[in-house]
């Protein structure tokens, strides 16, 4: 038995006549080999133990404290976490825990030129927001932090301000933030027009990645340093003065672009050798293999410590399987839309300003990859945005609206090309006003042949083009869907899929008018790599409805991991790949009980009828009852497969009205060994991201 160090740690026992405090020293054992202990389950919370259910049940007592912040993979060995912990102990300087200072990266300050000369424009001259007394807390607190950060520093001196930019406080889940108002700014910079990764892309490149490690720069920009000759430029003005910035603040024009082109140099090894993606200040290290991904790891963290910059514990996630990055739930092989944000946006009511609509739109586009034919959904939706266009819901465009919630919750998980394997492209040509196309693959999951979407592409038919007859269309089709995915496409064997017969012989076709003379050049680079397949009738789009997959976990897919179903299979045979798979610990039976019970509660059953219908009927509202008819106003309830779900902030909980799967739910999270007999208010707080009943 041999002890790695020491650790002292404070236990408080609870009396009723007052708190007894210790701090006894603890004895971290290496090799300790324990027969029985008891530790209770909030001790265990608060201190950082990791039981692992080993046959031998090796217990490990928290290496280090400070590396509680980080967030560790549950089915890490034993060994694997202590050995990552031993590696992250000795670049323990690579990171900024708790309150301890901002790093500052050495020998790479930002500097800012202009397009006009002084006497500059009164518009970069600004007076301070008048803001109400609250704000001005608010605005005290944050410039006292800036100030003990080193970022900013007051002015003093008697000196001509010739440019001030206001600052405005914004909230964001009830949190403030305090950001400089650079728009006028930003207007007249030099734009730096460095290129910024495409989010899409970089996560392409974690396919077949079993270990994935994310980590944040502390406080991004913040860590960039200014030059003396452009602090006056960055200077911001409130009630308690005028300060500058002395650091690279949130906001300006070339911020994203300077700190890409940074973190490309600094890494620029580690990026080429392909186990490493930098999104300005977000890190994704991955591997297929455990010693690798250590070792990787390991001289990311070496490279941080001569500059001085600092990565954030706190949003580290080490040796996951799967995890959220870049906006996306994302594993070795799969891409998901990440549903907390899909939740924050269903939240808001129908758009009533252009501002607004952009704002959601903008949200879909984001995830256009995810969505079949958003074009054709969303094209009522930007006619909507369009100058001298009166901004009207008709039934039309709510229906669009709701759509568009609809396709962004039952999102697919997207399928991570492998470029050594072939592709399938799908012409689809459904609607005579949008083209669209879907990217598939083929795989070999458990030994077995399935077939995932890697994407959807969709855009408008311009006005000429939607004057083309079917052959030249078809075509038009397939150049634009080959030219949109060339990333993929590129020195790569695929096929097409078409329902055409006259584009079989397009590339052979001697005469023929300038259409398609021009698509025959586009596609000669593909000659040799792709096959042209004609299928009678609607080509079989069963990818779109297959492309319901949802909660997918890697561990899924592992070979020798287990088994999945069979999936679905189409009118030809054909296995396709079903990734609608949710791990729970209550049977599909209860689910179903749950779902008959709505039709004896009377509320359930009024709720139901109004979310199925697609316009809001006051006959049926006025049936509801406290707190169902406020929940129901504000958008909290929604249905999928039979179930009513209740949404509260970031978490959906299933509704529940039995009063005997009341009993049960409460039993699981209470009664139950494993969930240590916890007080009442903690239950209530597990039970409420899981079940939800009207009270």
């Amino acid at each position: 038995m041999t002890s790695i160090g020491t650790s002292i740690k404070e236990i408080i026992i609870p009396h009723r006549k007052g708190n007894i405090r210790l701090n006894p020293e603890f004895v971290v054992l290496n090799d300790a080999h324990i027969q029985g202990v008891l530790l209770g389950t909030d001790y265990r919370r608060m201190w950082g133990i990791d039981i692992y259910n080993s046959k031998n049940r090796h217990i490990t007592i928290e290496l280090l404290k400070e590396f509680r912040e980080g967030q560790f993979s549950t089915t890490l060995t034993s060994k694997q976490k202590l050995s990552l912990l031993k590696m992250l102990r000795k670049n323990r300087p690579a990171f900024a825990i708790g309150e301890e200072p901002l790093g500052k990266i050495k020998g790479d300050d930002i500097e800012l030129y202009l397009d006009v000369e002084r006497p500059y424009p009164p518009m970069l001259r600004r007076p301070p927001y008048a803001v109400r007394m609250e704000t001005r807390k608010e605005i005290e607190k944050h410039i006292n932090e800036l100030l003990d950060m080193d970022v900013i520093r007051k002015i003093v001196h008697n000196e001509i301000m010739e440019i001030t930019n206001p600052v405005l406080i914004t909230w964001h889940d009830g949190k403030s933030r305090l950001c400089g108002d650079f728009t006028a700014l930003n207007n007249y910079t030099k734009a730096d027009r460095y290129p910024i990764p495409r989010i899409p892309h970089a996560l392409d490149k974690l396919a077949k990645a079993k270990y994935i490690t994310t980590t944040d720069c502390m406080k991004g920009f913040h860590q960039n340093g200014v030059k003396p000759n452009s602090m006056k430029l960055l200077r911001i003005i409130c009630h308690m003065g005028i300060y500058e910035y002395t650091r690279m603040p949130f906001g300006i024009k070339n911020a994203p672009a300077h700190f890409q082109r940074m973190m490309d140099t600094i890494f620029q090894e580690e990026i080429l050798e392909g186990w490493m993606v930098v999104y300005i200040d977000d890190i994704i290290i991955y591997s297929e293999t455990w010693e690798d991904h250590v070792h990787y790891i390991y001289r990311v963290l070496c490279k941080c410590t001569p500059i001085n910059l600092k990565i954030s514990l706190k949003k580290c996630n080490f040796s996951q399987q799967e995890l959220l990055a870049l906006g996306h739930k994302v594993s070795g092989l799969s891409l998901a839309v990440d549903q907390n944000k899909v939740a924050a946006v269903l939240q808001k009511p129908v758009p009533k300003s252009i501002k607004e609509m952009q704002f959601f739109l903008g949200f879909a586009t984001d995830n256009r990859n995810h969505i079949k034919n958003l074009a054709h959904i969303t094209s009522s939706l930007y006619k909507l945005c369009s100058k001298d266009v009166a901004f009207l819901i008709t039934k039309e465009r709510r229906d669009a609206y709701e759509r568009i919630k609809y396709e962004l919750t039952k999102a697919p998980v997207l399928v991570l090309p492998d470029f050594e394997l072939p592709f399938k492209l799908y012409i689809d040509a459904a609607f005579s006003q949008v083209l669209g196309a879907a990217l598939y693959q083929r795989r070999i999951v458990d030994d077995e042949a399935r077939e995932g979407v890697i994407c959807y592409i969709s855009r408008k038919l311009k006005d000429s083009e939607a004057r083309y007859g079917a052959t030249q269309t078809e075509g038009l089709y397939l150049v634009w869907a080959v030219e949109k995915l060339h990333y993929y496409l590129e020195g790569a064997v695929f096929e097409v899929y078409i329902d055409c017969t006259a584009l079989k012989s397009l590339l052979n076709m001697k005469t023929t008018n300038r259409h398609n003379l021009r698509w025959q050049i586009a596609i000669q680079e593909y000659i040799g790599k792709m096959a042209i397949i004609y299928k009678e009738g609607k080509i079989p789009i069963h990818f779109m409805e297959m492309d319901r997959m949802r909660n997918f976990r890697f561990s899924e897919w592992a070979p020798g991991s287990g088994t999945l179903d069979n999936g679905n299979t189409d009118s030809e045979g054909t296995k396709t790949l079903i990734l609608g798979i949710s791990s729970s610990e209550i049977h599909n039976e209860f689910f179903h009980a749950v779902a008959k019970s709505y039709a004896k509660h009377k509320q359930c059953g009024v709720l139901l009828q109004l979310l199925q219908q697609k316009y809001r009927s006051p006959e049926l509202e006025s049936q509801l009852e406290e707190p169902c008819l406020r929940a129901y106003k504000d958008n909290k309830f929604f249905l999928i497969d039979g179930l009513l779900y209740h949404r509260e902030k970031h978490t959906s909980a299933l509704t529940v009205v039995d009063r005997d799967h009341i009993s049960l739910i409460l039993q699981e999270f209470h009664d139950c060994p494993y969930m240590g007999h916890i007080s009442e208010d903690r239950t209530k707080e597990r039970v409420a991201s899981t079940a939800w009943w009207p009270k």
